[in-house]
């Protein structure tokens, strides 16, 4: 009966070490916001606004996301949210670009946008969030300048 015991300690040590390295491995990755831009215009509709995200996986170890949630500031105006629950798979050391449909408010693209597509003048962008890698959020506070 001892000897069973000392398997089924071998063996919750391994499956509680396997858990602890991917946390360890989510707290690694690296989020970088790249730019905001334009998606496909259809019909008479407004064109979809997009984010892309560079996810870098530094470790040995393959990750999951589960979630990216956030702000977009524009000039330091709140201009849009972020939700996307869509599960992501990074492969270990590799990076991924997420690219992720933002919920505008029509009101932000009137006060906001347009304003400022008018003078031509470059735009700061700021993304404030998390992102959800095995069960670790892991913040991310990235600006960008765009023209």
């Amino acid at each position: 009966m001892k000897k069973y015991g000392v398997y089924i300690t071998a063996v919750i040590g391994a499956i509680a070490l396997y858990f602890l390295s991917k946390g360890q491995a989510a707290k690694s990755v690296k989020v970088y916001f790249n730019s905001l831009g334009l998606g496909k215009v259809k019909g008479f509709n407004l064109p979809e606004i997009l984010a892309k995200f560079r996810i870098v996986n530094p470790t040995n170890t393959p990750l999951s996301v589960t979630s990216l949630v956030g702000d977009i500031f524009i000039n330091d105006n709140q201009f849009a949210s972020i939700q996307q629950t869509d599960m992501l798979d990074i492969p270990a050391n590799k990076e991924v670009v997420y690219t992720v449909k933002v919920q505008v408010p029509a009101m932000s693209i009137v006060t906001t946008l347009l304003p400022l597509l008018k003078r031509k003048q470059k735009i700061k962008i700021t993304y404030t969030g998390t992102i959800n890698s095995m069960g670790i959020l892991v913040p991310i506070s990235d600006t960008i300048y765009q023209s």
